[in-house]
């Protein structure tokens, strides 16, 4: 037990000192779908209503005492969309929060989004947006042990650690960038794809590292509402990324089915799906939309090599999203509004 405690310790402190042999992991969410401002700073301000928020969780790798804890908050709206001929600007602010282990690192990131939607048909819109802010990572070490502290003996926390830690904490300037598609070219189809580019100024964030620099992030991503019937709705998405690396394509679809009548104004939508996350995790999902709130629930069954250790369980994820007007008031709107 005691050698064990001992090589997590050591992996976590090659992981904060060694950045440049490892990939880090950067923010990411298995419901990449329910949080359209992380995903591409383009999608502000895009959708059917007026505002919109989003809380996501995540519990990833939750086998392990200290595991992944994902918390991002968000809110946008549109702008001027009736003084623009058809165009209009979004405008957004997301908090997101990434801490994990005995040290309780943590990535934390203030960023503002803008963006401009260009109507170029009746039901076909491109839309461009930046993103401006700061990230912040700290780290704990009260609780850590360094190798000059590990004896034959055992750990005598007493002992000069040998490291050369003189800040704790970084700060930086992060930058992205990206653009979105989409066209409802009938009252059925509702499709949308982008791309986006994140840390476009590789800001330098290593602790002990001067010359360590956040690599790109570049994101593809597609998806479409189909209107099966008037009850159902065919919701395939998928999302393509790669940072320094390390490559990330998930891909997956949910049914939608409406339990209210035809003639009834309300929302009130239950949706099943799943995702899979290639060469790592199965993704099962659902949720339930009733007026302005949708909940959803995801669990990441880990697939990879790694389920010997983590005994599939990946990661348990919740969204809630909030949005004015409802569903059913945003039907009679051409403006497409990818289904998240």
């Amino acid at each position: 037990m005691m050698f064990l405690k001992l090589t997590y310790r050591l992996v976590f402190l090659l992981l904060i000192f060694n950045w440049h042999n490892v990939i880090g992991q950067d923010l990411h969410f298995s419901q990449f779908y329910a949080n359209p401002l992380n995903l591409n700073p383009a999608m502000t301000g895009y959708m059917g209503g007026d505002n919109r928020a989003h809380i996501n969780y995540k519990n990833q790798w939750q086998s392990i005492s200290n595991p992944y804890r994902t918390l991002a908050l968000s809110y946008d709206r549109h702008f001027l969309r009736e003084k623009l001929n058809g165009n209009w600007l979004g405008g957004g602010l997301q908090i997101i929060n990434d801490q994990a282990g005995t040290s309780q690192w943590s990535n934390l990131k203030v960023l503002l989004n803008m963006a401009y939607i260009h109507k170029i048909s009746p039901t076909s819109y491109l839309s461009s947006g930046v993103q401006l802010g700061m990230i912040q990572q700290s780290f704990n070490a009260n609780d850590l042990f360094f190798d000059a502290q590990i004896l034959p003996s055992g750990v005598n926390t007493s002992l000069p650690t040998n490291e050369n830690l003189q800040n704790f904490s970084r700060s930086a300037l992060d930058i992205g960038f990206g653009m979105l598609f989409g066209s409802k070219p009938n009252e059925k189809l509702d499709i949308y794809s982008g791309f986006s580019f994140g840390h476009i100024n590789k800001a330098k964030v290593s602790f002990v590292d001067l010359e360590y620099q956040l690599q790109l992030k570049t994101t593809f991503h597609a998806g479409l509402t189909y209107k099966v019937n008037s009850n159902f709705y065919f919701q395939p998405s998928m999302i393509l990324q790669h940072y320094s690396t390390s490559k990330e394509l998930i891909m997956g679809s949910a049914i939608a089915y409406d339990l209210t009548s035809v003639a009834d104004e309300k929302t009130f939508l239950a949706s099943f799906g799943a995702w899979y996350r290639s060469k790592d995790a199965f993704i099962p999902y659902a949720a339930l939309e009733i007026e302005a709130w949708k909940f959803g629930i995801s669990y990441d069954i880990n697939t990879s090599p790694l389920s010997a250790a983590s005994s599939y369980r990946g990661g348990l994820e919740l969204s809630l999203k909030w949005e004015i007007p409802t569903f059913a008031q945003r039907l009679l709107h051409a403006v497409p509004c990818p289904r998240f």
